[in-house]
């Protein structure tokens, strides 16, 4: 399952040439190399390409859930409209989205049942997969046992979310014991 970060809106036209649209769809979820200086400049890494997924087989080599969510409030409507900070908007949203992967993964579980779920997210993707995990702990859905790497670029969630989501895992887990972060 793959959670992009701040600044992204599927609701945008999705685009030939990833660079010019913020649909994360389109600028992240693609299979297309497009070489490694302009996806850095312009921010448009294909996640499946790179984590080692083919577009076209069938899902033998993994499946890419890509979990769109809007995370673009607008500066000036932030500001101007409801006088809010437009960072901490953006993690409301992030907040607000995390019930959306919980039922987004519930599904993935049901119609993928022979391989564990791995997570890939982006900055403020991390609070949306943080939370949703959180939320799957408390209320001991049974996809949780499913899943498998949980893998945080950049993350941008406070450790107190994540000293909950740990808490509640630990419960989840009783005697069986949590693996340990790597790196």
């Amino acid at each position: 399952c793959l959670v992009h970060g701040f600044l992204f809106d599927p609701r945008m036209t999705w685009r030939p040439d990833p660079a010019d649209s913020d649909n994360p769809h389109c600028r992240l979820y693609h299979f297309r190399d497009l070489g490694e200086s302009s996806e850095i400049r312009n921010h448009t890494a294909g996640w499946p390409l790179h984590l080692g997924l083919a577009e076209n087989d069938g899902g033998v080599g993994g499946i890419a859930l890509a979990f769109g969510w809007h995370s673009q409030p607008g500066f000036a409507s932030s500001l101007l409209t409801r006088f809010e900070n437009f960072y901490a908007r953006a993690y409301d949203y992030a907040n607000e989205t995390a019930w959306p992967l919980v039922c987004a993964l519930r599904a993935l579980a049901r119609r993928v049942t022979d391989r564990p779920i791995d997570i890939f997210c982006h900055s403020l993707g991390s609070t949306v997969v943080v939370r949703a995990l959180a939320i799957a702990a408390k209320h001991q859905f049974p996809f949780l046992d499913r899943i498998g790497r949980v893998v945080i670029l950049g993350g941008s969630e406070y450790s107190g979310e994540a000293n909950i989501l740990y808490r509640r895992l630990e419960q989840h887990v009783g005697d069986r014991r949590l693996p340990r972060a790597e790196g």
